[in-house]
């Protein structure tokens, strides 16, 4: 009787342990929860991206609709609008813009000596 019973036992832990094994490795295999998780960190990681993007968004249009002085300057900056009297200056890549400047301050501001 014992050793009938011991075999049963022994039958029925390795059905246990064939069962335990199907379930960690489930229909996508071995690898498949531990790519889930890499997917599930992706997924976070973008969403984290996409929500600063979205208060980005929401600031600038914040400060559109505090006045229009933002807006003004957002057309001007993207259709290169200027008022009647404005000047453009386009310089060169890599240049600064102070030697411009000081040139062309007018010669009253500067002393002379």
């Amino acid at each position: 009787m014992q050793l009938k019973n011991h075999k049963m036992s022994w039958i029925v832990g390795a059905l246990v342990v064939a069962c335990g094994f199907s379930a960690v490795r489930g229909l996508q295999g071995g690898a498949g929860p531990f790519e889930i998780f890499q997917q599930i960190r992706e997924m976070q990681k973008q969403n984290r991206e996409l929500e600063i993007q979205i208060d980005e968004k929401q600031e600038r249009l914040r400060r559109f609709a505090e006045g229009p002085s933002e807006s003004e300057l957002e057309v001007k900056r993207r259709l290169k609008y200027l008022n009647p009297g404005e000047r453009q200056v386009v310089l060169p890549d890599g240049t600064t813009g102070q030697q411009e400047q000081q040139q062309q301050q007018p010669p009253s501001a500067n002393p002379k000596p």
